[in-house]
């Protein structure tokens, strides 16, 4: 009789056990966002995120010519791209929206010249 209420309770625990496995990576989402410069410039990156109404920054990033950084802030980010000599004066400022799966952008120059801009583009997914 005792052995037959020690195999039910370990019955019991594996069933609770089985559905968080499975049902744990369907509840967490995959909100990476990779960050590689692309430009010759070093850059400083940083994101920021409103979560839970408060306002959550990741620490700055100081990328070289082709370096990458992520970040896994939920939700929309604001993404600025810094010159370190001038810090006070970002490049480029972008939305970037949430999404359940991982994201890739890339720091760019667009134009020439006087007219030349910073900008984040997505980077397509490898097949």
């Amino acid at each position: 009789m005792i052995s037959h209420l020690r195999r039910l309770g370990r019955t019991s625990l594996a069933l609770p056990a089985a559905l968080v496995v499975c049902l744990l990576p369907a509840a967490v989402r995959a909100e990476t966002t990779k960050i590689t410069n692309g430009t010759s410039l070093v850059v400083v990156v940083q994101a920021t995120a409103v979560v839970n109404k408060q306002l959550q920054s990741d620490a700055p990033s100081k990328l070289p010519p082709g370096g990458s950084t992520a970040t896994t802030l939920p939700g929309d980010k604001v993404i600025t791209v810094i010159d370190p000599a001038k810090p006070n004066n970002p490049l480029c400022r972008k939305v970037i929206a949430g999404a359940t799966d991982d994201q890739e952008f890339a720091i760019v120059i667009v134009g020439k010249g006087a007219n030349a801009q910073v900008t984040l583009v997505p980077v397509p997914k490898k097949p």
